[in-house]
């Protein structure tokens, strides 16, 4: 297939809009047609797969709508004896990479995820197509150019991220720093150190990374060439390129009548961003860069699903990248305390804005993945842009539905991890929930605790589970190590709190066992209520 550099050499922007961007330009009817149609072809393709088969107990369907009728709702433990032996035998058609998951299906083992080579290529087009959304202004507008200057800031193969890196760089030759080749072979924090010396000495076009990693490196690029800094003492901080950028910075902060900031040192063209608290993030982007960030939403399990559009709206789904099906929340909350229910599953068509779902999808071009349980919470923020000329839905990922916590997309900590390292902390309590909330810099892992006893100080017990998740959780040590954030916050409870709830939900006619609020982000309400018992008298 030709490649968008040969696209881009004869001039094809009309072939290059329709075949990366086309998508946006779908009618619901004509978006659901395209799904029933890949699905068509799947599930011919399953019929080859023992592991497919067996998911269907025996017998794939032979229509859409038998389908729609017989399939299960599923999730990683349902493959987990085959794909995480990496097996090709049980699957449609040969992996050409296995990526891994930021979950894990047991202690210590990770989630892997076989991609075909339609697949990959659908990742290929899907990451062209953040890049020309992320960067245009208007419908069918190109700004793409040969030898553009990306920073790496992904996370490198096995990793969903690194594939689409690798797909998108045959596709384009842009250039990366540090250089594709070293850059797979470096750790994290030398490779952001290279990205920003040879973004000072040889000009910087767009940043793609998870939002809270853009933000963290954005503001150690501000910074260098200061004393204190991690590049401050660096040799390439005196080279000419990098003193002028930074003089002609400061006289445009200046002419701004503002600090330092990394747009007056480069005029990207984009700021490519995704993860769970891109939302969190979005206006200090903007101070950073003078854009908003352009998000995009993937996970290793369908690839790309969606990415904001060239008028800044919400996500735009992708109908390429698997069947997509929707469970009202207050539905898949029910199936997830009794798997004998089975909620509705609604298509793109059937959303109501301002409702929120939980996304299921189903694996496209020789996947093996059937209605898989995704995980995410997306919140419909209305059903078309007339003014765009968008007529499907756009989506914001809220966050994760179960009983895990997506931190700033570096972990995402179970009820586990943090119950054993309130525990190891040594710090008596009664009981406690974690909430993620939104704070003024960022996302904040609001821990309310109410402790038995003494139990000193919030800042100490604050340092004392912090230390210990540190510990637990290397994903949780990677966010300060790497991105600067520590996100814990500690609330203290007093004395009889969670009695005193227990009590009031019994008195309201709630059973023993939804009495007490969740443990893992519970709802607002139950942390708004825990906040004013605090101060009454049982």
């Amino acid at each position: 297939m030709e490649t968008l550099l040969e696209m881009l050499r004869r001039r094809d922007l009309d072939g290059i809009w329709r075949r990366y961007c086309g998508f946006l330009d779908l009618a619901p009817a004509q978006f659901q047609q395209a799904q029933d149609r890949l699905l068509a072809e799947q599930l011919v393709a399953w019929r080859t797969s023992r592991l497919v088969r067996r998911v269907f107990g025996g017998t794939v369907p032979a229509t859409v709508a038998e389908f729609r009728e017989r399939a299960p709702l599923t999730t990683y433990e349902d493959y987990a004896d085959v794909l995480l032996q990496r097996n090709d035998a049980f699957l449609v058609e040969p992996t050409y990479e296995w990526v891994r998951t930021l979950g894990r299906s047991g202690p210590g083992g990770h989630k892997w995820v076989p991609v075909t080579r339609g697949m990959y290529q659908d990742i290929a087009d899907a990451a062209v197509g953040v890049f020309i959304h992320g960067t245009c202004t208007r419908r069918g507008e190109i700004r793409l150019r040969e030898r553009d200057r990306v920073i790496f800031a992904l996370a490198p193969l096995p990793f969903i991220s690194g594939l689409a890196l690798r797909a998108m760089r045959e596709q384009f030759n842009f250039r990366t720093w540090p250089p594709y080749d070293q850059a797979i072979r470096m750790e994290y924090a030398p490779r952001l150190q290279d990205a920003i010396r040879l973004s000072y000495l040889r000009g910087l076009d767009y940043i793609w990374g998870i939002t809270s990693q853009a933000v963290a490196l954005s503001e150690q690029m501000q910074d260098a060439g200061r004393p204190g800094s991690p590049a401050g003492g660096r040799a390439w901080t005196r080279d000419p390129r990098a003193v002028v950028r930074r003089i002609l910075g400061r006289i445009r902060s200046r002419v701004r009548g503002s600090p330092l900031r990394p747009r007056d040192i480069w005029n990207v063209k984009g700021v490519l961003t995704g993860g769970m608290d891109t939302a969190s993030f979005r206006e200090r982007v903007r101070s950073l860069w003078g854009q908003y960030p352009r998000e995009v939403y993937a996970c290793a399990e369908l690839g790309f699903l969606a990415h904001t559009h060239y008028a800044g709206g919400g996500l735009v789904m992708r109908h390429t990248a698997g069947y997509l099906e929707f469970i009202p929340l207050e539905d898949y909350r029910r199936w997830k305390d009794d798997r004998s229910v089975r909620p509705p599953l609604l298509r793109l068509s059937e959303l109501r804005e301002g409702c929120e779902y939980a996304l299921v999808g189903t694996s496209f071009k020789g996947g093996v993945l059937v209605r898989y349980v995704i995980g995410d919470s997306l919140a419909v923020l209305s059903l078309r842009d007339e003014a765009a000329g968008v007529h499907v839905p756009q989506f914001e990922v809220r966050d994760r539905v179960d009983d895990v916590i997506d931190v700033a997309g570096f972990t995402r900590l179970t009820g586990r991890t943090i119950w054993t390292a309130v525990e190891q902390s040594g710090v008596p309590y009664v009981d406690w929930v974690v909430a993620k909330e939104a704070g003024p810099e960022g996302p904040v892992l609001h821990l309310y605790l109410e402790p038995r006893g003494e139990a000193g100080s919030e800042e100490r017990v604050r340092d004392l589970v912090h230390e210990r998740l540190r510990q637990a959780d290397e994903g949780y040590r990677d966010l300060q190590d790497m991105a600067g954030i520590r996100p814990l916050a500690v609330t203290l409870l007093s004395a009889g709190t969670f009695a005193r709830y227990f009590k009031e939900r019994l008195a309201a006619g709630h059973d023993t066992a939804h009495s007490r609020p969740c443990h893992m982000n519970p709802k607002a309400e139950a942390v708004s209520r825990l906040r004013s018992m605090s101060g009454m008298r049982l």
